[in-house]
């Protein structure tokens, strides 16, 4: 992974976060956001606290980066991202056969899993990484898969943004029926609920541009090695554990 990935990755949602849970306060907490800002752009100086900023940034972005790893291989993204369907495909054509690793019985659709369909399709990409036609998408397939990745941090970055305005709402501020404080509440949540729709959005569009890329290229690339079948030998994830 070389810089721009890991800016793309893990700085790009920390930033992000930062900017949105800024925004959202600037609705909630007019004044006394605004006064924050400037007191701490005063006392230090605005050099420091971009590279502060930056550094803060991409801990958080790793932070949001592994939770989005939890989400996306959970049941509540369990349809996003299914190389189950590219082993299909090629089931299909006839130039795989899966193969249980303990009893060397071939292995029906039915039994495999989403996690050995992602293991089987990156495990047979990479080692053909020399392959012309491989060699050639992989640049595209990385860099999907970057965009990919960074907008599913990005959803979970929002979610974050504005839990953390609320918290600091909440040790700031005391609750309050002024019609001012009901609208920008209102006005926060609905903010916060469009950007939300916006990047699951475009996470679950990215997320199956770059499904639907790996299966073109992958499934063409095994058409041309077809002259008989490739055995590969897949240990099943046991349901049970």
């Amino acid at each position: 992974m070389n810089e721009a990935q890991r800016f793309l990755r893990y700085v790009t949602p920390g930033l992000m976060f930062l900017a949105e849970a800024l925004v959202l306060l600037l609705i909630l907490l007019p004044d006394w956001t605004i006064t924050t800002l400037k007191e701490n752009l005063r006392e230090h100086e605005a050099l420091g606290v971009v590279f502060a900023t930056l550094l803060a940034s991409g801990g958080v972005g790793f932070v949001f980066s592994v939770m989005h790893h939890v989400v996306l291989w959970s049941w509540i993204d369990a349809e996003i991202l299914d190389l189950s369907g590219v082993v299909a495909r090629l089931l299909k054509l006839k130039v795989l056969e899966l193969c249980d690793a303990n009893t060397g019985e071939k292995l029906k659709l039915e039994e495999v899993s989403r996690i050995d369909g992602w293991v089987i399709v990156t495990s047979l990409w990479n080692i053909r990484l020399e392959n012309s036609q491989i060699k050639a998408a992989a640049p595209q397939g990385q860099l999907m898969t970057d965009l990919t990745h960074t907008a599913g941090t990005a959803r979970v970055a929002t979610f974050f943004s504005f839990a953390a305005a609320m918290i600091v709402v909440a040790s700031n501020s005391h609750f309050s029926f002024d019609i001012g404080a009901v609208a920008r509440f209102i006005g926060a949540v609905l903010v916060f609920s469009g950007l939300f729709y916006v990047h699951h959005r475009n996470y679950k569009h990215l997320a199956n541009l770059c499904l639907r890329y790996f299966d073109e290229v992958f499934s063409d690339v095994m058409m041309l090695e077809a002259n008989k079948p490739v055995r590969t030998h897949v240990v099943l994830t046991d349901p049970r554990k």
